[in-house]
């Protein structure tokens, strides 16, 4: 989804085979890198509460995740620095983003682009459950930007700190940690697409 967008298995086969290499960003949080995205805090939560569980079809198993975790997950303090500037706070969750999509699909960072040497940060500011199922399927569809309690920066490099192990994913992978460093790095691979 991340290079072929809503392309057919024939036609992703087709443009491989027709294409040049071009190259496409990746990420690196610690010493681990990742290529779409980190999810921190509540997003690391429902990743980390899917490991080892068999999965069931389509976006089922991380729904049933997303669900479980809406009503009981607490929002944490962070200490947030870019070279832009720093904030601390109590936030529900923090999305770093070079594609788009993450989580079975949810546009969370809806501008970003692979291409472009820069990191799309969302972070959403803590919510009372019901508020957080109703703003579900807006974050599914890529349409938060806009609202209150949603901050979005671009950045190159950005330090997030906590009280305790934070709850990451990359790429789905599973990582914790109480500081986190993570930054661009342009035109690491060389894709077809």
């Amino acid at each position: 989804g991340m290079l072929y967008g809503g392309m057919s298995q024939e036609q992703q086969f087709l443009r491989v085979i027709s294409c040049a290499p071009r190259p496409v960003d990746a990420g690196r949080c610690n010493d681990r890198l990742f290529i779409n995205g980190a999810g921190i805090g509540f997003e690391g939560a429902v990743a980390h509460s899917l490991a080892g569980r068999r999965k069931l079809p389509g976006k089922t198993s991380f729904l049933l995740a997303v669900l479980r975790r809406i009503l009981f997950y607490r929002s944490r303090y962070y200490q947030i620095r870019t070279p832009e500037e720093s904030w601390e706070g109590r936030l529900l969750m923090i999305s770093v983003g070079n594609g788009q999509r993450a989580g079975g699909g949810f546009r969370v960072t809806p501008a970003a682009q692979i291409d472009d040497g820069l990191l799309d940060m969302i972070c959403v500011d803590p919510l009372m459950p019901l508020s957080r199922i109703r703003y579900l399927p807006v974050i599914e569809k890529g349409r938060h930007l806009g609202l209150p309690f949603v901050h979005a920066l671009r950045t190159t490099e950005l330090w997030i700190r906590s009280d305790g192990p934070i709850p990451v994913h990359l790429d789905g992978e599973l990582y914790s940690s109480r500081e986190l460093h993570l930054e661009i790095l342009p035109g690491r691979f060389q894709f077809l697409y």
